[in-house]
């Protein structure tokens, strides 16, 4: 799979996010991801998402949790709070649909040369 592809997973972005932090977390994690070669697996991509989440956030994504992190904060009630049901339930699937599209995407361009 080619890097530069992978900038084409976060666009277009969500039309509605959990909190505040949300935005900020999906740009960072743009800008994480177009260092990476992801995985092409199911699996792998899942536990990828969760390291990285873990990793940037500072905590496992697990439902009901709103982890304020400093950096995301940009203002009111919720500002810096990032909203794990989101990712969980829309963020993660959302990603991980478009990766596994360029997967097959790619593999069958693959088949091809």
């Amino acid at each position: 799979m080619n890097p530069t592809q992978l900038q084409f997973i976060f666009h277009p972005t969500p039309d509605q996010w959990g909190l505040r932090g949300d935005p900020a977390l999906w740009q960072e994690l743009e800008y994480v991801c177009a260092t990476l070669q992801l995985p092409t697996s199911p699996a792998a991509i899942d536990q990828l998402l969760a390291f990285l989440y873990h990793n940037l956030v500072g905590e496992e994504p697990v439902a009901g949790h709103r982890p304020y992190v400093p950096r995301y904060q940009g203002g009111g009630m919720s500002g810096g709070h990032v909203s794990a049901d989101f990712w969980l339930t829309q963020g993660f699937p959302t990603l991980k649909s478009r990766m596994l599209q360029l997967v097959v995407e790619d593999g069958k361009q693959g088949a091809r040369r």
